[in-house]
């Protein structure tokens, strides 16, 4: 049997966990594993379907890993723990492929270490565990928690910035449909909008850029297409360009020379661009 620590001192510090309360921890474990998993199904809904569809071995094998990591970083501090670290990618991976942000995961995170935290503190009584062991192990376990969330969003962020580069080629490839005007099939150019949720307008107006532009230094508006990358940049602008759209481009590229074409119809595009740059070379 482990040994027992007695209570000490209220005021004495915290410090790391002893690694013999590891092997206290490990019988814990199946149990817990079981326990977390219920508790986060009825919390939320959406990982009770995952658990019970064909990818569950794997979700399982995740948060065994997150919970059989924890009680090796007791064992041993500062071990690495790589398959738990592919797992916590994983998982943020799946939030960013599902569309959703990381809020869920890091909710079943924190409610997984409240209930660890709940059975922790059933252990410390029956082996009369010190208030302030207890309170390191609640210190070590949120800590944990805060390194899940930080490795799962780098699994997240790596499929966002590739889902947010192809969503850049996909309109700067639609915006390059539109300027190419009616030999394009008007059904490749509806796919695409389809694709980037781009609303195709009755008329719009191009904007030209003297190159380099370089990065906005303010967002443009998401109805915007832009090619910046372009020898000659330039802008798709919906419809007529008003103040309010004027003051977004200044903003925008505070030091880019720039001309606005005119506002056509949406099948002259490449009319406005032409008399933009017309406009830029004066």
């Amino acid at each position: 049997m482990p040994t027992t620590t007695q209570p000490s001192d209220a005021g004495e510090p915290l410090g790391p966990l002893p690694q013999e309360f590891a092997a206290i921890v490990r019988p814990e474990l199946p149990s817990l594993i079981q326990e977390i998993g219920i508790e986060i199904t009825r919390a939320y809904p959406e990982y009770a379907q995952l658990l019970n569809g064909p990818h569950s071995a794997a979700i399982r094998y995740g948060v065994e890993q997150h919970i059989a990591a924890f009680a090796e970083r007791i064992a041993s501090p500062g071990a690495a723990v790589p398959l738990r670290d592919e797992a916590c990618r994983r998982f943020g991976r799946f939030e960013a492929y599902e569309g959703r942000g990381l809020e869920r995961l890091r909710g079943a995170y924190r409610l997984g270490a409240r209930v660890a935290l709940r059975r922790a503190k059933k252990v410390g009584r029956r082996y009369n565990l010190s208030p302030t062991l207890m309170l390191s192990f609640a210190d070590t376990l949120f800590a944990y928690v805060d390194e899940l969330e930080a490795v799962s969003r780098e699994g997240y962020l790596e499929v966002r910035s590739g889902a947010d580069g192809r969503s850049e080629a996909l309109r700067r490839r639609l915006l390059h449909l539109v300027l190419a005007g009616s030999p394009v099939p008007r059904s490749a150019i509806a796919e695409l909008c389809e694709q980037t949720g781009w609303v195709l307008p009755e008329r719009v107006t191009l904007v030209a850029l003297r190159s380099p532009a370089g990065a906005p230094a303010a967002p443009l508006d998401n109805d915007v297409l832009a090619d910046l990358s372009d020898p000659q940049p330039h802008l798709l602008i919906p419809g007529p360009v008003d103040e309010e759209r004027r003051a977004a481009l200044t903003r925008a590229f505070p030091s880019a020379p720039s001309a606005v074409g005119l506002t056509v119809p949406t099948s002259c595009a490449a009319d406005s661009v032409r008399w933009a740059r017309r406009v830029l070379e004066l």
